[in-house]
């Protein structure tokens, strides 16, 4: 059963069928500290990432952050990201499988 923790987001359940996995695509900042912030956000909610990438981005000073993780609110998990100061962009790509 899903809960919801202070922010309203909904924390994932444990054996939740595929359909609740996705993968965010966001492009940030190459700036010190980037990463923990945005990792942070999921920690803070109570998100469990399945897996992460860090690459070079698609200008030399960005990075890309591949994230897949379990939620049922991932509209809500991406207006999160796009609200941090060294994102640039998000986006929910096919869902993971």
């Amino acid at each position: 059963m899903n809960g919801t923790n202070d922010s309203g987001a909904t924390t994932p359940r444990s054996g939740a069928d595929d359909s609740n996995r996705h993968i965010l695509v966001a492009q940030l900042r190459d700036r010190p500290n980037t990463l923990e912030r945005a990792v942070g956000l999921f920690r803070q909610r109570g998100y469990a990432i399945e897996r992460l990438s860090w690459t070079p981005g698609d200008t030399p000073d960005s990075r890309k952050l591949e994230v897949v993780v379990e939620t049922d609110r991932v509209d809500l998990l991406v207006r999160q990201l796009e609200r941090l100061v060294d994102v640039l962009s998000v986006h929910a790509a096919v869902p993971a499988r």
